[in-house]
């Protein structure tokens, strides 16, 4: 299986490809940055089975609110649609790109619930996981 990594150079990130290079099942390895790439390494995704999303944190990690809204939301969400647009057509017939997010612990799925700990953290995790379960959903057949 060819896999891309997103987040590669984390705290988790660095373990997913620590343990995906391990895994004899796993015979190819795409890792994303955020540097720019040219044109022929963009296409180099092509194939890929599926994406272990690692990329996000802690709103703590970021230097505002809105600046961990776009790494952990938007940036997420976005992939995804690529991947649905980007890779999905490319698969075999009947076969699913696999789309892994690495959330964290304690997402909490209500926007307007008063939370003591971590709360936009949660918060943030939540409307990722709500975009992706959304995406997921329009997309039945290939994701």
């Amino acid at each position: 299986m060819k896999i891309i990594i997103a987040g590669a150079t984390g705290f988790v990130g660095k373990e997913v490809v620590v343990q995906s290079i391990e895994n004899s099942r796993i015979s190819s390895i795409i890792v994303l940055t955020r540097r720019h790439i040219d044109k022929i390494l963009s296409q180099h995704p092509k194939g890929a089975q599926g994406c272990v999303w690692c990329l996000g944190g802690k709103v703590e990690d970021f230097p505002d609110l809105e600046t961990a809204r776009k790494v952990g939301v938007n940036f997420t969400l976005t992939a995804a649609h690529a991947f649905v647009k980007g890779i999905c057509p490319s698969l075999q017939p009947g076969q699913r790109f696999r789309f892994v997010f690495c959330s964290g612990n304690g997402a909490e799925w209500g926007q307007d619930k008063r939370l003591w700990v971590f709360s936009d953290t949660r918060k943030l995790k939540e409307a990722a996981e709500r975009g992706l379960l959304d995406i997921a959903e329009d997309n039945r057949d290939v994701i």
